[in-house]
């Protein structure tokens, strides 16, 4: 997650950045950085099942291109958008 938006967010509680840093790693686990890939290679996942185009489902989830996409899609699915929605992969 950018630095900045975390200062953004800490400022309008009252709070500094670390402290919500820490706080969000105490409650849910993941740092945020890694809990919002997961959000947003879940849903990218549901999207391309549906039928959306690799492009379209980049935009959608919030990269500014299709290779970061797919790059962070491999990191967490260990292969390619494209495998992902193989037909042989949705039996």
């Amino acid at each position: 997650m950018p630095a900045g938006r975390i200062r953004g967010w800490a400022r309008a509680v009252r709070a500094g950045g670390r402290s919500l840093e820490r706080a969000f790693v105490t409650e849910t686990g993941p740092t945020f950085g890694q809990w919002r890939t997961r959000s947003r290679t879940h849903a990218a996942a549901r999207l391309l099942r549906a039928g959306a185009s690799v492009v379209s489902v980049t935009q959608r989830v919030g990269y500014e291109d299709p290779s970061s996409f797919a790059r962070a899609f491999r990191d967490f699915y260990d292969m390619s958008p494209t495998e992902y929605v193989a037909p042989d992969r949705r039996t």
